[in-house]
């Protein structure tokens, strides 16, 4: 897998009412100014989340789209059970799935297609603690995909470990043990920028 520079963690925004259930009710019943509520609200951390998976941000984008795409159509087919951002991850996890599938079957039939990897240049390339980041984004690079994904759903995107569990399709247990196995790991291998 190419890895690149992950971008900028976006800023947590303020959540006002409506509630994520009250919008996808909205949304049910074909109400298009609920569904840009909720683009509003997730559209920054879908895109981030892709882009820890895929070697582009445009293709991160896509992602991001395709997932509200993919609501608005099935949007009568909403379970009421579960959290609604769980849900939306769960549907942009299955969309990187199906790309990357893609990606290596159009890579392997015509191999003159493959772009060149290209870098998402950030703020943080540019800040004092480029170091840090460096490292850090190295050694999370390098942790096992199950453990650095759902390090990142929990700590950076702030899904709880439920809502984790429903996204990987995995136990909330596991969730928890992933989670304290990637800070163990962080903590082990960057003990030199935070001693």
């Amino acid at each position: 897998m190419r890895h690149t520079t992950l971008p900028t963690i976006p800023p947590r925004e303020v959540q006002s009412m409506p509630s994520d259930e009250q919008l996808m009710e909205q949304i049910r019943n074909d109400d298009e100014q609920a569904l840009d509520a909720l683009i509003r609200r997730y559209w920054s951390y879908l895109v981030w989340y892709a882009a820890t998976k895929l070697p582009d941000r445009d293709e991160a984008e896509d992602v991001a789209q395709g997932v509200f795409v993919r609501l608005w159509e099935h949007r009568r087919r909403w379970d009421r059970k579960g959290s609604v951002k769980a849900f939306l991850f769960r549907i942009a996890r299955n969309l990187i799935i199906d790309h990357t599938r893609y990606q290596e079957v159009r890579d392997r039939h015509d191999p003159e297609l493959v772009p060149l990897a290209s870098s998402i240049v950030t703020p943080i390339d540019a800040a004092a603690q480029r170091e840090f980041q460096e490292a850090f984004e190295r050694v999370l690079g390098s942790l096992p995909e199950r453990r650095r994904e759902a390090f990142i759903l929990v700590r950076t995107l702030g899904l709880g470990l439920q809502e984790t569990a429903d996204v990987m399709g995995v136990t909330r247990r596991t969730v928890a043990n992933h989670v304290y196995l990637a800070v163990q790991d962080l903590q082990e291998r960057l003990g030199c920028f935070i001693s």
